[in-house]
């Protein structure tokens, strides 16, 4: 049956530059609306279902201000406070008409998110280092997260009423000014339950748990080749591999039941390779690629199956 979301959402900005602009100040304020026309079903006593429409709406003010400050020997810092707001999505609201089911009576997510980062340049005459370190923390209320699992394998999109995040992230990116690149990043991110009592006065017992079905550490790094710089060939040829990791956690609430018993996502590591090649001025390119080159089983964060090996071709022809 149709269902309708529309979002009305309004900015506005003021920038401060001082210091020779090295030193910038930014205050915004953001303006959030929606209405949705949601599809319920409802017995009213009787033996048949009757269908009727969920009129829903809700707004929500975000105000913040970020600053970045650039110091000596190629260092910056950058800081940012924010009373964020976020509205639903349309998947969260409307579902997808089969495993996700509709919820009307979604609540925007309020949070107060802090960030903090430090970056450094080093640059010399043929290579180029970035390295970066940003720490944040997120004090959410009304979160909005996928629920437990219903009758027929269907669930759907809740309120979770506090959260609490802290966490970092650390990166490097190195590039040579003939033909190589590297990359490699590090996240770890602790979401914790800061609900102290249910709805109906009852203490949580789920209270400061970290969020079930939540990875919390992951890291990502890749090597890329540019051949073409390198030997001084005409036809672009370039290789890349790649590796993926996300450490163990638990698909149920890590609290509760017996550790040696309990279901989790197992650790996953990742390797992936691939091969381009361009010529006549890049107007025609053959890209190669290989995903989960050793076969490994890996899952996605409601311990379902992913494809294992695979390859892929891509074939590319500009007209002009």
């Amino acid at each position: 049956f149709p269902q309708d979301l529309s979002k009305h959402i309004a900015g506005l900005s003021y920038e401060v530059s001082l210091l020779d602009k090295r030193w910038t100040h930014l205050f915004f304020a953001k303006y959030f609306a929606y209405d949705a026309s949601v599809t319920s079903f409802d017995y009213n006593g009787g033996s048949d279902k009757e269908l009727f429409y969920q009129d829903t709406n809700d707004n929500a003010w975000a105000f913040g201000y970020a600053s970045t400050l650039l110091l000596p020997r190629k260092y910056s810092l950058k800081f940012s406070l924010e009373n964020a707001a976020r509205l639903p999505e349309a998947l969260e609201v409307l579902g997808n008409g089969n495993t996700i089911l509709n919820s009307p009576n979604l609540q925007p997510e309020r949070s107060l998110n802090v960030n903090a980062s430090i970056q450094k340049n080093i640059e010399g005459n043929f290579q180029n280092l970035d390295l970066g370190l940003n720490l944040f923390f997120r004090n959410t209320e009304n979160f909005i997260w996928l629920g437990e699992g219903y009758q027929l394998g269907t669930t759907k999109y809740e309120n979770l009423g506090k959260t609490r995040t802290i966490g970092f992230e650390a990166e490097a990116n190195y590039s040579r000014k003939k033909g190589f690149e590297a990359s490699v990043n590090f996240t770890y991110q602790d979401i914790r339950n800061m609900q102290r009592f249910e709805t109906n006065g009852a203490p949580n017992h789920v209270y400061k748990d970290r969020l079930r079905n939540t990875a919390y550490i992951m890291g990502n790094a890749e090597v890329r080749l540019f051949l073409d710089e390198m030997f001084r060939i005409k036809p672009k040829v370039s290789f890349f591999a790649s590796t993926h990791y996300v450490h163990q956690y638990y698909l149920g609430r890590p609290s509760l039941g017996n550790p040696s018993q309990k279901m989790y996502i197992p650790t996953q590591f990742v390797q992936d390779a691939g091969l381009g090649y361009a010529f006549g001025q890049g107007r025609y390119s053959v890209n190669a690629s290989c995903r989960n080159i050793l076969n490994k089983q890996v899952y996605d964060n409601f311990l379902l199956q992913k494809p294992g090996r695979f390859f892929s071709l891509k074939l590319r022809y500009f007209l002009h």
